[in-house]
């Protein structure tokens, strides 16, 4: 979620209903929610790479007249080994964000409900709440300047 911009961290969803508060300043104000869903599948691949070795590839002689000598020839090749490796790739399954501009007001609790119905279908609504007595509340919707919504879909 980013408020003007800044990004909050807020704790990956469980199974159900979160509550999360912040605060804002009363100056105008964007909201943006978004959510990605994907599976995750891990498998094992052959992966080839590439060594150098050095190699035995004959004698060679060296010296002068009757000093001579012998020595063993090495040589270098580039060698493609193979090894096996665990890789992990991520399937997108859909993914949807949404936003809102509203002008918040001093002392007023707004309320953000963000609905994903699926790849690119989600709402974030604005709800303003107003205390009509003990422990009773109205919510009505925001004065929004302006909202959006941009879905990606999935397969």
């Amino acid at each position: 979620m980013t408020v003007a911009g800044d990004r909050l961290n807020i704790a990956p969803p469980t199974q159900t209903t979160r509550t999360n508060a912040f605060r804002v300043r009363p100056e105008l104000t964007s909201l943006e929610v978004q959510s990605d869903f994907f599976d995750t599948e891990t498998r094992m691949v052959r992966e080839a790479y590439q060594v150098n070795e050095q190699y035995y590839c004959g004698t060679q002689r060296s010296g002068f007249g009757s000093n001579t000598y012998t020595t063993s020839k090495y040589c270098n090749r580039s060698v493609t080994k193979y090894r096996n490796k665990w890789i992990t790739v991520r399937h997108p399954r859909g993914a949807c964000r949404s936003s809102v501009t509203l002008s918040p007001q001093p002392g007023e609790v707004y309320l953000l409900e963000y609905t994903f119905s699926g790849p690119g279908v989600c709402r974030l609504q604005c709800l303003r709440q107003h205390f009509t007595g003990p422990g009773t509340f109205q919510n009505e919707p925001c004065d929004i300047a302006s909202t959006s919504g941009v879905g990606e879909g999935g397969s």
